[in-house]
């Protein structure tokens, strides 16, 4: 990078002086000589003429000022690049996207408050992992991601990162088009009768909870518990006729499963799930979308 003995250098050359040079760097005129003698030394090039009344450039020395003054500006413009390049990446924020955590309001959101925030970028990151697990430890969440949309699943969500609420989805049964109760506008309690459902297992949200009591309660379906959902679980139900719980939202992940609402209402909170040490570009989002989400 920069040799800051070419300071020394410039500021004698321009002042003609060493103890003026050494009095506008704020250094003792000794170590000032000592940069000079040092670049001279390690160049093999002697840069000035020295008499008592002060330095003059040699002409080796004058060629070296022109190159020294040109390298000392792009050496400043590289820094601030640099510099201006880490403010940047400070004010990205990176969004988390898997099958189930896919950028269905965030697109929206920030079309609508862009113009208002040119200093944040969005970046996309494709979660390695899509699972939505029981023991899911968000290890990714402000660190590898800063935030990412989807459901919250409170038992999973709540030690690990903060939420906004965008919108409550509607819980429901999602049925093949091969279903025999696919169409009906309600799925009531006898509806299920004998039938298989799929839902998540305990622990993973009090709202699927909430259902799972009521589908063990007040139905008399084949209840079946899976760890977690992928896309493996969606098409089985679709393949083998179960329903599986569902919001609405996700309808687009396996189009060929529609949504019907149960008898009772059931619903989950949807939104943006973040860091619970946000960053200020986090925090500068979250404050200028509040008012224009659902």
């Amino acid at each position: 990078m920069y040799n800051h003995q070419l300071d020394a250098f410039i500021a004698a050359s321009e002042l003609g002086s060493f103890s003026k040079a050494a009095k506008a760097l704020f250094i003792t005129p000794a170590a000032l000589i000592q940069q000079v003698n040092l670049l001279e030394e390690r160049s093999g090039v002697r840069l000035f003429e020295r008499s008592r009344t002060g330095v003059a450039l040699t002409a080796a020395g004058e060629s070296l000022y022109k190159d020294a003054v040109d390298i000392r500006h792009r050496a400043t413009a590289a820094i601030e690049r640099a510099r201006e390049m880490q403010r940047r990446s400070q004010e990205r924020i990176r969004i988390g996207t898997s099958l189930l955590t896919k950028c269905r309001k965030l697109p929206d959101l920030w079309m609508r408050i862009a113009d208002g925030n040119p200093d944040i970028r969005m970046e996309i990151v494709s979660l390695r992992s899509p699972e939505v697990a029981l023991d899911y430890p968000l290890e990714d969440m402000g660190s590898v991601i800063d935030m990412q949309e989807g459901l919250f699943l409170s038992e999973n969500y709540a030690d690990h990162s903060a939420f906004k609420l965008l919108s409550t989805e509607a819980l429901g049964l999602a049925l093949s088009e091969r279903h025999p109760l696919f169409g009906k506008d309600r799925l009531m309690a006898a509806d299920l009768d004998g039938r298989a459902v799929v839902i998540m297992e305990r622990g993973v949200s009090h709202h699927f909870d909430v259902m799972h009591d009521w589908l063990e309660n007040r139905t008399s379906c084949i209840l079946e518990t899976v760890r977690f959902y992928d896309m493996d679980v969606f098409t089985a139900c679709e393949v083998e006729g179960k329903m599986l719980v569902s919001p609405s939202i996700w309808e687009d992940i396996h189009p060929s499963l529609k949504v019907h609402p149960a008898e009772e209402a059931f619903t989950v909170p949807y939104g943006l799930i973040y860091a619970k040490d946000a960053t200020k570009a986090v925090a500068t989002f979250l404050e200028a979308i509040e008012g224009i989400s659902e």
